[in-house]
């Protein structure tokens, strides 16, 4: 029969382990399209090579979350933006950690991050037309790939080409003010093997979007469940 010691030693395990399980936020994401968006060259190389690379919306299927994933992603699919071209994304699922504000640092290659949030705030909408949702995703790589972003026809990032959706970036780009805040915040899907993502909630999770718990909050709730499971503990009898 357990003690009273030893139940408080199984409490103690439980709060280690719901704590644990609370810093680990993962989800699987399938491939599904780039929509609304168009089909732009593009090169990572200052324009040495182009290559066609589909530029806008990315749409995965999201499943097998853990942790507090479902708090920023409750849907089964998920609307993000590239942010690696080195590498592609897959039809085939693959484990993201989800990562930002109560998920834990950004990494590589998520580096400009200050500058990408500034350009959410300041220029983002769920509603994007075709050519809004293009010009988007051709900013956001314009401000991961160059160290001075500015203009899509300088550069090592750059686009061939000058419609509608290039002059519409060209635009935000002139009108960026990197000091901008506001609603949006930006978290990112990490892989080591495919194509890195990043999408923004608004307030941290406004209305349809929970707000997530950062992961302190999250581990100092599963704490305090843990100390109410030991206070009542204490008052079992000790059993012979």
């Amino acid at each position: 029969m357990f003690t009273s010691k030893s139940k408080l030693v199984v409490a103690a395990a439980v709060i280690a382990s719901v704590v644990g399980s609370a810093s680990a936020s993962t989800v699987d994401l399938t491939y599904l399209s780039v929509n609304p968006g168009l089909a732009e060259l593009v090169s990572t190389d200052s324009g040495a090579n182009f290559k066609t690379q589909n530029a806008g919306q990315f749409n995965f299927s999201a499943t097998n979350k853990t942790g507090a994933t479902s708090a920023v992603i409750p849907g089964p699919t998920v609307a993000t933006w590239c942010i690696e071209l080195a590498q592609d994304a897959s039809i085939n699922p693959f484990t993201y950690t989800v990562l930002g504000q109560g998920f834990g640092p950004f990494v590589s290659p998520f580096t400009n991050t200050s500058a990408v949030s500034a350009f959410f705030n300041q220029f983002f909408s769920p509603s994007f037309t075709t050519d809004q949702a293009t010009a988007f995703q051709l900013d956001i790589w314009e401000l991961e790939l160059d160290t001075t972003p500015s203009s899509l026809s300088t550069g090592t990032f750059r686009v061939s080409g000058n419609d509608t959706a290039v002059q519409q970036a060209n635009a935000w780009l002139t009108a960026f003010n990197p000091s901008t805040v506001g609603p949006w915040v930006v978290f990112q899907l990490h892989n080591d093997s495919v194509q890195d993502q990043v999408f923004a909630l608004q307030g941290g999770g406004q209305g349809n979007n929970p707000t997530p718990l950062p992961a302190g909050v999250v581990g100092g709730a599963a704490l305090l469940v843990g100390l109410a499971m030991m206070r009542r503990l204490r008052r079992v009898p000790v059993e012979a």
